[in-house]
């Protein structure tokens, strides 16, 4: 499940990713074109280039910020993307009118559409893509007819810029279907690993749990405890309420666990029937006993699923590096059958 996981984080920053690097492409050419001295400062400032090739400067600026600020948004970055598509319609306009030549134009035009796939998803990249390529082409019928060198520079351009458009929709349509199927595994994953009537983790998934626990514990030389609870007279609400009401307290129950250790990063798994482990990673068997027993007044101090019930508890501390997951979970196992036989609503550790 972690490897799915950080396959599905990875995909999910390619975007972002690559949209920082492409942003540089602006950058370098901000310099160049501001350096330049073909034309003068106000010129320069008039000329529709500098504005696109400026935007760089806000974009690369946006990773000196903090990952939580507004301007590090996927909003942030598609409102900069549509001002870069405004700008080289501008850009289009100028170089239709004979201000400079198209084949600039055309390079600029590809990189916008790059920047929309990459901001956007797939269909709505193909909608800013779609309106730049209707952009160049109705400045060109409205405008003066270019040259022949010019017209061949235009419709290589063209088939440029559709060329880019079908490679990053594909691309884009690649990278989110695989997204998709990413979140189906990972959620298919995460359901198997929980028991279906309390959502807590099921035995397999908690027998996982305790070892990956037990292994840290054992190389790192840090405490880790387990409780190992159950139900005290769990039959009664079966036979006198229904079963039902009995799958009622146990949902209840192990919310009631969970959110009480939930804090202090612990788990919880249902063991099986009515017993149910939690798994206390970092508190010492002291801290253990202390949880335990605010469990224990928890359920016996308020009514779980509209029922009065009770239950005991059973702690144990890893001690060396010879405990395992069978010998943590029977000194906790035995512990909690002493609580029961001291007369059940107790903690015994």
């Amino acid at each position: 499940m972690t490897e799915s996981l950080n396959t599905l984080d990875n995909l999910e920053q390619l975007r972002e990713r690559v949209s920082w690097s492409m942003s540089a492409i602006y950058l370098t050419y901000f310099v160049f074109w501001v350096s330049s001295r073909a034309l003068p400062l106000d010129a320069r400032l008039l000329d529709a280039r500098t504005w696109l090739a400026g935007l760089a400067v806000l974009v690369l600026g946006t990773v000196l910020l903090p990952s939580d600020a507004p301007l590090r948004s996927r909003k942030a970055m598609r409102a900069v993307v549509l001002v870069a598509a405004l700008a080289l319609i501008l850009l289009m306009r100028q170089s239709l009118a004979g201000a400079e030549h198209l084949g600039g134009v055309l390079v600029w035009c590809n990189v916008v559409i790059l920047l929309a796939f990459l901001a956007f998803n797939s269909l709505s990249g193909l909608t800013v893509a779609g309106i730049l390529l209707l952009a160049l082409v109705s400045l060109f019928l409205t405008g003066q007819r270019p040259s022949p060198a010019d017209m061949q520079v235009l419709l290589a351009g063209l088939f440029s810029a559709v060329s880019v458009t079908a490679l990053g929709f594909l691309t884009m349509r690649f990278i989110e279907q695989h997204l998709m199927l990413h979140e189906e595994t990972t959620d298919q994953l995460a359901a198997a690993r929980k028991d279906a009537l309390t959502g807590v983790l099921g035995r397999a998934a908690l027998e996982e749990e305790l070892r990956r626990t037990i292994q840290h514990a054992r190389k790192t030389a840090t405490p880790l405890s387990v409780i190992v609870t159950d139900i005290d007279h769990f039959k009664r609400v079966n036979d006198g309420f229904g079963h039902g009401a009995g799958d009622d307290v146990l949902r209840s129950f192990a919310k009631r666990l969970r959110r009480n250790v939930g804090g202090s990063g612990g788990v919880v798994g249902r063991w099986g029937g009515e017993e149910f482990v939690v798994v206390l990673p970092g508190l010492a068997r002291p801290d253990a006993l202390v949880m335990a027993e605010r469990l224990r007044q928890e359920v016996s101090h308020a009514p779980v699923a509209s029922h009065q019930i009770t239950a005991s508890f059973g702690v144990a501390s890893f001690r060396s590096a010879a405990d395992d997951l069978d010998t943590l979970f029977g000194r906790a196992d035995a512990r909690l059958y002493e609580a029961k036989n001291a007369g059940r609503n107790a903690v015994r550790g």
